[in-house]
């Protein structure tokens, strides 16, 4: 821009001043230089290291294309530029370009890993991109395939002569039809079987002579078994079932009220809406059984098996649940617990969901304990 307004200034075109006028230009051109520096805007450096340019052919700062220096790692005290050029070609991709400073005896390396685009004219400096190497020709089109040589085709055997074929004898006439005879007789149709009577059922099986039994205040210490029995809504109350069988049996909407079950196998057994008050289950197995809706206000499961047995909605106030290790995955949801005792129990995973567990109001039962209980991810 110095050069183009110094060569448009009036007078500068005209012959009889111009070696006059060129020698002002050189001299101010000479000023502007000593005050530029002695590398701006020269070319003499760019192209002496191998793999690297200068930017736009100029010696300057490196700028990127958005006009700013970029993201360098700044080395002090290089002395020459094919140190700092050797340190930008160990990191590879790692660096763009590199920038050398030589100012009174301060050198400075900077190795860019932006891309640089331009320089601007900074004293003492000079910006080196690395030159990208040419992309490598295209491989040549493959060569068809050979073709096949022509295979001449096999002599072929000389054909036989034609025979002409033998000539066609009429067909013989028809053997004559045989002469009608009669049908064999038919068999004689097969006699019936003797008459048998349609067999008899098997017999039943005799009777449970314990269901005679079932009635109020009965005793079955010497009848034990009555599995698969069906005694919905039966009269049981102040029986002794001690040590009886009652594996699945059906004792819906039972009276069992003061009953003992004392050491009884009823597992897999139904006491749905039974009345089961001040009832005796101490070591009694009840695994598997469902006390659904049953009344249980002051019944005994001390030392129960009742592993997955279903108590939901239970009415089980004043209710002594003591010694029960056998206790896993007992359903609680919805059962009315207040004044329970459980101590020494292990209620694993147990649910309770929406149980009450207040104490009672009254003297004879106590509020629900859980002193010793082992609660493995119980649902509250």
């Amino acid at each position: 821009q110095l050069c183009t307004a110094l060569l448009d200034a009036p007078g500068v075109a005209d012959s009889s001043t111009a070696p006059r006028k060129a020698m002002s230009l050189h001299s101010k051109a000479s000023n502007v230089g000593s005050y530029i520096g002695p590398h701006v805007g020269s070319g003499s450096h760019a192209g002496h290291l191998a793999g690297y340019h200068m930017p736009n052919g100029r010696a300057g700062g490196c700028r990127t294309v958005d006009k700013r220096v970029g993201t360098f790692e700044e080395m002090k005290w290089l002395t020459t530029e094919a140190t700092c050029a050797s340190l930008c070609t160990a990191r590879e991709q790692l660096c763009t370009a590199f920038e050398f400073a030589s100012l009174t005896g301060y050198t400075r390396c900077e190795i860019h890993t932006e891309a640089i685009s331009y320089t601007v004219p900074v004293n003492g400096y000079r910006c080196y991109v690395k030159t990208q190497p040419p992309p490598p020709p295209p491989l040549p089109p493959p060569l068809p395939p050979p073709p096949f040589p022509a295979v001449p085709p096999p002599h072929a055997p000389p054909r036989p002569p034609r025979v002409p074929p033998p000539p066609i004898e009429p067909p013989s006439p028809p053997p004559p039809p045989p002469p009608p005879h009669a049908p064999p007789p038919s068999p004689p149709p097969p006699a019936p079987p003797p008459w048998q009577p349609w067999p008899k059922p098997p017999p039943s099986p005799p009777p449970n002579p314990c269901l005679a039994l079932v009635r109020p205040r009965s005793n079955f210490e010497r009848c034990r078994y009555l599995a698969h029995a069906k005694l919905d809504r039966s009269l049981l109350m102040f029986s002794n079932l001690n040590e009886v069988t009652l594996s699945s049996t059906s004792l819906v909407a039972a009276n069992l009220t003061e009953a003992t079950f004392q050491q009884a196998v009823a597992h897999d057994a139904a006491f749905d809406f039974a009345d089961c008050d001040d009832a005796d289950f101490s070591g009694a197995d009840v695994r598997r059984s469902s006390f659904r809706n049953a009344t249980l206000r002051e019944a005994a499961f001390n030392g129960a098996i009742i592993h997955r047995t279903n108590f939901s909605r239970a009415d089980l106030r004043g209710a002594s649940l003591i010694g029960l290790y056998q206790a896993q995955s007992v359903v609680l949801d919805g059962a009315n617990l207040q004044g329970t005792a459980i101590s020494n129990s292990w209620l694993i995973r147990a649910s309770l969901v929406g149980t009450n567990l207040r104490a009672s109001p009254t003297r004879r039962a106590q509020p629900a304990r859980f002193p010793e209980i082992t609660r493995d991810h119980p649902r509250l």
